[in-house]
């Protein structure tokens, strides 16, 4: 092979062609990424496409990156990517011909929490799917998958060799919580106290292996004795909740049965520690098709915790909670680490990452297309790496610009006199057992820019209330507001999903005037 022919070859590692599944539509375009391709012209197959084809097929051995086809597809379906450096031998996992691919995989340690970070679509969901053995890696052969022992010897000299190994070997359970809990409702039917129960494996394991005793039950406070007002035994024995088995040795029948007690009363951790910590409490009742998105958070981490398993994995545990329970969830996640076993957490809040990690990987690439896993930092270096940008174990940038905060400053009082405010009057509103005061105040905008204001508070405290559009129609039935459509106004619901409504045109109430809001009509999301 010559210089020319060795120097093509590595453009072509490093190049990858991605066709859109929903946007490339075959018959209704002219084929354009075929007709102009100018490999094709010379004769070589790198576009197939028909009339009759579903999707558009690119070879990325053959393609020379010109971006012709790129530019003239009527639905810009096409998008080919120049890759910073060649990662054909660290591929994990690709779901098919000119779709996404994965670079690497995290490695989890035991008895360490791992924090993932990184931008939407960029494969943190689908490492989170191999480390739980539900999505079997094809090393990017998705024509002709290996086998296991295949990836087994692809990871040796790596922890990720022994970590598969126990999910083969069923030494390994893993949990995944979902990222969409908005789907739990519709998957999961009864009340939160009851899914509970249901799951709490850790319970009913420690119940199941303990051993059975003869005889009447003795007197368990004489067998108690007390130090220094702490209860203690001077025998030695160990517990398992893996296997429920119990070493006990030269003891008495009734030392073994306090043992017994003393070990349920150490191990378990029941459903009403996890409620009481993640606000669950007042919920028990109540069916899981009427809560809430925070509320089904905290339900979905509450179902991972009482389960029995050596892996954790947390897909964005602080959604739809306020600053409060982010915390409290994050103390719940950290609570069940112990000396054996994995807990993975992928998260974009950066407070909540930093207070719950032991080490972070991050992920990079272009979203939807490929996403390359880093290796493991430390909790403050890997923060910083995803900030600036800039890798500096492997000399890679791969993003232009860092992200920086910016610190608001005080207003010039000379400023202020450019500003208009304005004032909207005392409001209270009941709904059912819920009541929101609003005090009479004055917001600050400038004269040149549109009205911005923060509401910030703790969930179930009234804020969608206080919006704009909702202050309107309350305020509207008072004859409290006069006709005017100098302002308009949106709102982003809280949650979200496939089916959302869109906003038409309806006068609703503003601090200036009347302005417009939505009549309600159901549209799918675009794409």
């Amino acid at each position: 092979m010559g210089k020319k022919a060795a120097v093509e070859e590595d453009e072509r590692k490093l190049r990858i062609a991605i066709v859109s599944t929903d946007r490339c539509k075959p018959k209704k375009c002219k084929q354009e990424c075929k007709k102009y391709c100018p490999v094709v012209r010379t004769g070589k197959l790198c576009v197939e496409v028909s009339k009759d084809s579903k999707i558009s097929w690119i070879s990325e051995s053959l393609c020379i990156g010109c971006g012709i086809c790129v530019k003239k597809c009527p639905f810009e379906a096409i998008n080919i990517i120049n890759l910073p450096k060649d990662l054909s031998s660290h591929t994990t996992h690709r779901y098919g011909p000119n779709s996404f691919k994965l670079h690497r995989l995290p490695t989890p340690r035991a008895g360490q929490v791992l924090g993932l970070v990184g931008t939407n679509g960029i494969g943190k969901s689908t490492a989170l799917t191999v480390l739980a053995g539900k999505l079997k890696p094809n090393l990017g052969r998705f024509d002709n998958p290996p086998d296991w022992q295949e990836i087994i010897q692809h990871f040796r000299g790596s922890e990720l060799q022994t970590y598969i190994k126990g999910l083969l070997e069923d030494r390994l359970k893993a949990m995944i919580k979902p990222q969409y809990v908005d789907k739990i409702a519709k998957q999961i039917a009864g009340t939160v106290s009851d899914i509970l129960s249901k799951k709490d494996e850790k319970k009913s394991q420690v119940s199941s292996g303990s051993p059975k005793l003869k005889g009447e039950a003795p007197n368990i406070p004489n067998l108690i004795p007390e130090k220094e007002g702490k209860r203690h035994v001077k025998i030695t024995f160990s517990w398992s909740l893996t296997d429920g088995s119990r070493n006990l040795s030269q003891q008495t029948e009734s030392q073994s049965y306090w043992l017994l007690l003393d070990a349920v009363e150490l191990s378990r951790v029941d459903k009403e520690k996890f409620c009481q910590e993640l606000e669950l409490m007042h919920l028990q009742e109540r069916e899981i098709k009427d809560l809430s998105g925070g509320e089904l958070q905290r339900f979905a981490i509450a179902v991972l915790c009482v389960q029995d398993a050596q892996v954790y994995m947390f897909d964005e545990p602080s959604s739809y909670l306020d600053v409060r329970q982010r915390i409290a969830a994050a103390q719940v996640i950290r609570s069940l680490q112990t000396t054996d076993n994995y807990i993975i957490v992928v998260e974009h809040d950066l407070a909540v990452l930093d207070y719950l990690s032991d080490f972070i990987c991050c992920l990079w690439g272009s979203a939807g297309a490929y996403g390359v896993v880093t290796m493991p930092f430390s909790v403050r270096e890997g923060i910083n790496v995803f900030l600036d940008g800039f890798i500096p174990t492997e000399n890679l940038r791969f993003r232009e610009v860092s992200l920086t905060f910016k610190v608001s400053e005080d207003l010039d009082p000379s400023k202020l006199d450019r500003m208009h405010n304005t004032e909207y009057p005392d409001m209270s509103k009941l709904m059912g057992d819920f009541r929101l005061d609003i005090k009479a105040r004055g917001v600050r905008k400038s004269l040149a820019l549109s009205l911005r204001a923060v509401v910030w508070g703790l969930l179930g405290s009234g804020q969608i209330l206080r919006h704009p559009s909702a202050m309107g129609r309350i305020l509207r039935r008072w004859g409290r507001v006069s006709t005017c459509t100098e302002c308009s106004c949106t709102m982003q619901p809280v949650c979200h999903s496939a089916q959302f409504v869109a906003y038409g045109e309806r006068r609703v109430w503003c601090p200036q005037a009347v302005v417009r809001d939505s009549s309600r009509q159901t549209t799918k999301a675009p794409r």
